[in-house]
């Protein structure tokens, strides 16, 4: 490990920040979902067709002489300036936001994160990284089954783990998805002792090879993006704030007004980025879904927790700047894309950055609206 590398961890995991999270019952607006989950017959071929659709942003407001850009980052819908950048392998990186390890490092740079009930009765993330690299990405954890499920749906993704467990080995070989691990490539990644003893790891997404460039197959853009600030026609409400509790730990996430995006609170405590700055979210998506008990123990010895999104149909809330949009994701096979729509059966448009997707339970999430 370099000093450098050690330098700059030693001081991100310096920075705290910490604001209120808590309002009074006469401040606030909360909703709680009431949603069956239970799944339904797959669509006809021709409405599973169009739901499966994915395409460049759209814009039916801008003068048609202007000319639009080429090429987008396919994670984000962001404009890109060559061809090249949209070709670029994606990198998943799983994340370890157990209590007992340090605040994590680098998620600030990934174009979609997902969060979702894991170890220790904490949270977990999937950190998809397309667009760009983070110098220090971690504390790495060890992938779950849910995890490849995920990631079946996007051809040649390389998936960053601390290692990987003997019963997902067969898994990812016949998945697609490119193994990194700690345990294949160990000098892509730095191992830190915190005070404890306890081992940490980390990883720099700049050291991580893209194993089969040649035969590796573009990536898919997962969901349909706008260019405007325009939203799905459909009903809306104004909101300040989403707030999913999942059990032991709560997660917040507020509008920012001043800068157009959400930022995210864990337990009262600022997600911030490598430079210390405030994560700002452009999409927010709560995906509702049942969770089982696997078999995996976490170091406590309790079984860990994994959501059921494989296939099927449910209720999503999906947030576009400080809007809720009621909506329905579907997925027809576990290597089929998730599909938002609407009520009326519109395919959802995105707006263009970050997204974040949490796999939350039923009754488990409030928000506060205007």
């Amino acid at each position: 490990m370099s000093k450098k590398r050690f330098l700059q961890i030693l001081i991100f995991l310096g920075i705290a920040i910490s604001g209120s999270i808590g309002c009074s019952p006469e401040e606030s607006l909360k909703v709680q979902s009431e949603i069956s989950l239970d799944v339904k017959e797959q669509t006809d071929t021709k409405d599973s067709e169009r739901k499966s659709e994915t395409s460049q942003p759209v814009n039916t407001t801008i003068d048609p002489k202007t000319e639009l850009p080429k090429f987008f980052a396919p994670l984000t819908g962001l404009a890109l300036d060559d061809e090249g950048a949209t070709k670029k392998a994606i990198t998943a990186v799983k994340i370890d936001n157990s209590e007992s390890l340090t605040q994590v490092v680098g998620v600030g740079k990934a174009d979609i994160v997902y969060e979702y009930l894991g170890e220790e009765r904490a949270t977990n993330f999937l950190a998809l990284f397309q667009s760009q690299n983070a110098e220090n990405v971690g504390p790495i954890g060890e992938a779950q089954l849910s995890d490849i499920h995920t990631l079946m749906n996007q051809p040649g993704v390389m998936l960053v783990t601390a290692q990987t467990k003997w019963s997902l080995r067969e898994v990812l070989k016949v998945s697609g998805i490119h193994d990194v691990s700690a345990e294949l490539f160990p000098a892509s990644y730095i191992q830190v002792n915190d005070d404890s003893g306890r081992e940490k790891i980390y990883v720099s997404l700049n050291e991580i090879a893209d194993l089969d460039p040649a035969n590796r197959p573009n990536s898919l853009a997962p969901w349909r993006f706008k260019d405007g600030p325009t939203v799905t026609p459909a009903k809306k409400n104004e909101v300040d704030e989403v707030s999913i509790d999942w059990g032991e730990t709560k997660t917040v996430f507020k509008w920012v007004p001043a800068e157009k995006h959400w930022a995210r609170y864990e337990e009262g405590a600022l997600s911030l980025d490598a430079e210390g700055n405030p994560i700002g979210i452009q999409n927010i998506v709560v995906q509702f879904v049942r969770y089982s008990l696997s078999n995996e123990l976490d170091r406590q010895g309790e079984r860990i927790p994994e959501f059921e999104a494989d296939a099927g149909i449910g209720e999503a809330w999906i947030f576009n700047d400080n809007s809720r949009l009621e909506a329905v994701w579907s997925k027809d096979n576990l290597t089929a894309p998730t599909v938002f729509s609407d009520k009326q059966g519109n395919i959802v448009q995105f707006s263009q950055g970050s997204s974040w997707v949490l796999f939350a339970k039923s009754g488990s999430v409030t928000i506060l609206e205007k």
